[in-house]
């Protein structure tokens, strides 16, 4: 009851009084000594306390998670701690083990036809699928999830194949159920959109369409949720494109903390390594260059292609 509330007043508590909550009802499930219990609360308090700078505190929940799911027996509560933590490893950059926990856990939730876990781990997926120019199995995942949307009860799911639709734009062109989806998450979205939707607007080239909807919606860098990063990241390049240095500088001072991971908005839309938007947000051209190198680095550990062309035309145009 305890870790359920604490997820129920995620939007309107502060994050003390979730933490709070959290370790109280831990605590609790530790005394009673049931695995299956504590597994369940881990798998829980894992999205009660989502921030951008929770990612350890996460990482050990689902550590936790997994190896009580598998020491049980419990495939599914193994499918759903995996995926948990195949989250957590993409925010910290973790690639060779996003893909793993990725992989088995996708197995194990197409086997026991687990259809929330296949829409989470697809979410996922998909954008690493777009960045290293997969193309057509990106498109294909795309249309999985769209199947999938109207049998799962999820607060957020048209906003997220929304910004996915939007993220295979961005790598792979539009097409025409593209066409106009932005417009409709801007009216309809359920999260606050307006920076990321602006970010995308600069994207996709559309700089004076991406203007005039900062200058009506004057979008606010004011976040701390599990969508932040998006937000901040898109907070610099917006700030970098329309040349509004204030917002970029703002911006790169929540991002620093997050340099070395991956930008993405929870565990969906990935958008490469955090430190090419600390390129764009940092005003000093040497930290700028700096941050810059250590992206492209990233990008080509990573082996995500079409994020590195698109980051190498942006040192290009702006010369860092």
């Amino acid at each position: 009851l305890l870790i359920s509330l604490a997820n129920e007043v995620y939007y309107t508590a502060t994050e003390a009084e979730c933490q709070l909550l959290v370790a109280e009802g831990l605590e609790m499930a530790r005394r009673l000594g049931d695995d299956a219990l504590l597994m369940e609360m881990c798998s829980s308090a894992f999205l009660a306390v989502w921030h951008p700078w929770t990612a350890v505190q996460r990482l050990s929940l689902a550590d936790e998670a997994v190896e009580l799911a598998q020491r049980l027996g419990d495939a599914r509560g193994e499918a759903m701690a995996l995926a948990q933590r195949a989250a957590v490893h993409g925010e910290l950059g973790h690639v060779e083990d996003l893909e793993r926990d990725l992989g088995e856990a996708h197995g194990l939730a197409v086997a026991l036809q687990l259809t929330y876990a296949r829409w989470f781990l697809d979410c996922m997926r998909l954008p690493w699928l777009a960045m290293r120019g997969e193309l057509e199995e990106a498109r294909s995942t795309l249309d999985g999830l769209l199947t999938l949307v109207d049998t799962i009860a999820v607060p957020h799911k048209h906003d997220a194949v929304g910004g996915l639709m939007l993220v295979l734009a961005i790598w792979g062109g539009l097409d025409d159920r593209e066409d106009g989806v932005l417009d409709e998450l801007v009216a309809a979205a359920r999260v606050p959109i307006h920076m990321a939707a602006t970010g995308f607007l600069v994207r996709l080239g559309r700089t004076d369409a991406a203007r005039e909807l900062f200058e009506t919606s004057r979008p606010t860098l004011d976040d701390e949720s599990w969508i932040a990063p998006l937000i901040w990241g898109f907070g610099a390049e917006v700030g970098l494109a329309l040349g509004e240095r204030g917002l970029a500088a703002a911006a790169y001072e929540r991002l620093a903390p997050l340099r070395g991971g991956v930008l993405s908005a929870g565990s969906t839309i990935a958008m490469g390594p955090v430190d090419a938007f600390l390129a764009a947000g940092d005003g000093d051209a040497t930290l700028a260059a700096r941050h810059a190198d250590d992206a492209v680095r990233l990008m080509q550990t990573w082996q995500i292609p079409l994020a590195e062309q698109w980051f190498l035309r942006q040192r290009d145009l702006h010369g860092f």
